[in-house]
């Protein structure tokens, strides 16, 4: 994506400052961040009201960067169970959420999708996912 289709407002980059979009219909919004990103020199985390907006919205935004985009658009995924449930998450999950948590700290620039549902959760420290990760070429 080369030109401008959307006019947003400039985003401030000042400590403690919040920049808001609003009125942005269905998939404007993802082409509102794809637009961003194409000059946004840091990563930027966006939080969904839940699972199924989180996937739909990175399928639009992958959709907007394009088929060449080299930004990378990680996707911490929910672990799909309920606190009490008897059975462990699928091990695709777990593979899924390691490798997003692995590669998150090494991102100079890209996007964060989660689930508010998923924020909430507590994760391992950072040194506990690079001591315990085995990464293959």
């Amino acid at each position: 994506m080369s030109s401008k289709v959307l006019n947003l407002p400039a985003i401030r980059q000042q400590p403690g400052f919040r920049n808001y979009w609003h009125g942005l219909p269905a998939s404007a919004r993802a082409l509102a961040i794809a637009e961003l990103m194409q000059t946004e020199t840091r990563p930027l985390v966006l939080v969904t009201a839940d699972v199924a907006s989180l996937w739909q919205l990175e399928q639009e935004i992958r959709y907007f960067l394009g088929p060449d985009n080299s930004l990378p658009v990680q996707v911490l995924p929910d672990w799909e169970t309920l606190p009490y449930d008897n059975f462990s998450p699928h091990q695709d999950i777990i593979s899924q959420r390691l490798a997003a948590l692995y590669q998150v700290p090494r991102m100079e620039r890209g996007i964060l999708l989660v689930a508010a549902s998923t924020a909430l959760l507590r994760l391992p420290p950072r040194e506990y996912i690079e001591q315990n990760s085995l990464v293959l070429k």
